[in-house]
């Protein structure tokens, strides 16, 4: 979870960054690759860790952050109070803070998101910590006042996860494709397959801080090669070279091999590469159930 590095941090690094190197270089976006694609881009809705990586603190805030070194700091809510026995948690939250489509974050806003995690029908990461809620207050519009049901003290830390996302009530349907948050930054394009593209969201509230106007994620998709050779029935005189063991019994090998980019093996190696698939019984392990080339 924490190798995830965020756009923000991101241009904190380029801020940090020696006068001469930013000499060179006066660029105000970056394209950054990914390990895989998100299937979509509401954190709250699924556990794919690929759309917290583009999501969590760029597009989407919670009532807390995450810092790299594993400590919590406020973000959408200012300051908390916890009480002795750690069950009831008071957050005062930011004020003058907006969703993209222009929406007022409020106390509102927090108690649907927190409500909808814990839904018989949420499919949220963390759905039995928000199940956990016995109850959710809004006493105002900046108060929201969490009680669970057991003494919970990293409560603040837990929050601060992508499922703890803050939504906004009348976009929650559409988030998975058309995601609103409160973040710095928005969802420009979504080439499936090919990239994913942020821009800088003008109205954020704290917009001359963010200094980068753009941010274009890119799967890593290595080029990948496969084979697939027709089945074939051999009986137990089969050699050793063709089939993995002896048995009385028909079997069918299927000879498949795939592999991350490199070069395309002979048919001489192949079946040293083969999965072996039969319809016989397990073969018992010895030395000659490995077939060599």
């Amino acid at each position: 979870m924490f190798r995830k590095l965020s756009i923000v941090a991101f241009a904190a690094a380029l801020v940090a960054a020696p006068l001469p190197v930013l000499a060179q270089s006066k660029k105000d976006s970056v394209v950054m690759a990914m390990a895989l694609e998100p299937p979509g881009l509401d954190p709250t809705n699924a556990a794919a860790a690929a759309i917290a990586e583009v999501t969590l603190y760029n597009i989407y805030e919670t009532l807390t952050k995450i810092n790299e070194d594993g400590s919590v700091s406020p973000l959408l809510a200012e300051s908390w109070t916890a009480s002795p026995d750690l069950k009831t948690y008071t957050f005062k939250l930011r004020k003058g803070v907006k969703f993209h489509n222009g929406e007022a974050f409020d106390s509102a806003a927090v108690k649907f998101s927190f409500e909808r995690n814990a839904a018989p029908t949420s499919t949220n990461k963390d759905k039995s910590l928000y199940q956990a809620f016995e109850k959710v207050e809004a006493p105002d519009a900046d108060t929201i006042v969490i009680t669970v049901k057991y003494s919970e003290p990293n409560l603040p830390f837990l929050l601060g996860q992508a499922g703890g996302s803050i939504v906004e009530p009348k976009s929650a349907p559409t988030n998975v494709t058309q995601p609103v948050g409160t973040g710095p930054y928005q969802l420009g394009a979504w080439a499936k397959g090919s990239s994913i593209t942020l821009n800088k969201w003008a109205d954020y509230r704290n917009a001359s801080a963010i200094k980068l106007s753009r941010s274009a994620s890119s799967p890593i998709r290595p080029r990948r090669w496969r084979r697939c050779c027709r089945a074939t029935s051999m009986r137990s005189r089969a050699s050793p070279r063709r089939a993995p063991w002896p048995s009385s019994k028909p079997i069918r090998v299927s000879r498949c091999w795939s592999a991350a980019p490199g070069p395309r093996p002979s048919s001489r190696s192949t079946i040293a590469r083969s999965r072996w698939t039969t319809s016989a019984s397990a073969a018992p392990s010895s030395p000659r159930s490995t077939a060599r080339p």
